[in-house]
């Protein structure tokens, strides 16, 4: 997706505060008057304006992007939400920054990808909370969501050495937390060495399963057909490393 990697070099911040002067004045005027509210009633329609404003700056680069996913489909049950979550992932956005950028993504013609993103991301995209200010990390992870993490981070640390083990490079391996009611998911990105092909393998804590797929470095985040696992049947690491490897290998002979 080139307009999201195009958006991804700049300093987000920095493109949405000098995108338009008159707009930048208007968001730091609701940012005071937000810091001055005494009540939840009062707080709550500035938020929401707020959120307005900055959809508003990110026009542009969401016409951009919805343009660039749904103008080319993936025949997938879901469709495109894996370009969606990909570009939701990427930017990094928190708080009213990322609502102000879903808002502009559904203004801009979002379709059901975006909708089913948000589900299996926990994001809410009508719910604004009052701790949601602008540059806050809004995140409330239960003692159960740390343990899950825990958990899943070193299962997928297990995998990602069984690929370096194999010469892959690890480019990739995070937890995204999602939302608060959600686990989140442990993402991990590598790739076969000389080879533009390679592994996206993610522990979802939707499901709590592992899902995997061949791809390649131009289209990392889409990648190939999904396959899918309980961790409790991977009884042997290096038997499922030797199965990931076997994957690349047969796709790149195949030019998937």
């Amino acid at each position: 997706m080139k307009y999201l990697k195009k958006l991804l070099e700049s300093n987000v911040r920095k493109v949405i505060l000098e995108s338009d002067q008159d707009l930048a004045n208007e968001l730091k005027g609701l940012v005071d008057q937000y810091k001055n509210a005494a009540t939840d009633d009062e707080k709550k329609p500035i938020l929401i304006k707020i959120i307005d404003v900055v959809s508003v700056m990110f026009k542009s680069e969401a016409e951009e992007l919805v343009k660039s996913i749904e103008s080319d489909p993936i025949k997938t049950t879901k469709g495109n939400y894996g370009r969606y979550m990909s570009a939701i992932s990427q930017m990094g956005l928190t708080g009213l920054y990322l609502k102000g950028f879903i808002k502009a993504m559904r203004n801009a013609g979002a379709g059901q990808g975006l909708t089913d993103a948000l589900k299996i991301s926990g994001i809410s995209e009508s719910q604004v909370s009052d701790d949601e200010i602008l540059e806050s990390e809004y995140d409330e992870t239960s003692d159960e969501k740390k343990a899950w993490g825990s958990k899943a981070k070193s299962f997928m640390r297990k995998i990602a050495k069984g690929l370096q083990a194999k010469g892959f490079e690890v480019e990739h391996l995070k937890w995204n937390k999602g939302g608060p009611a959600i686990m989140g998911d442990v993402n991990l990105l590598a790739w076969k060495p000389e080879s533009e092909y390679g592994l996206h393998v993610w522990y979802s804590g939707f499901d709590d399963k592992i899902i995997y797929r061949t791809t390649t470095k131009k289209n990392k985040w889409t990648g190939h057909s999904n396959n899918q696992i309980n961790p409790r049947d991977i009884l042997d690491i290096g038997r499922f490393v030797n199965k990931l490897v076997s994957m690349v290998d047969d796709a790149e002979s195949k030019g998937f």
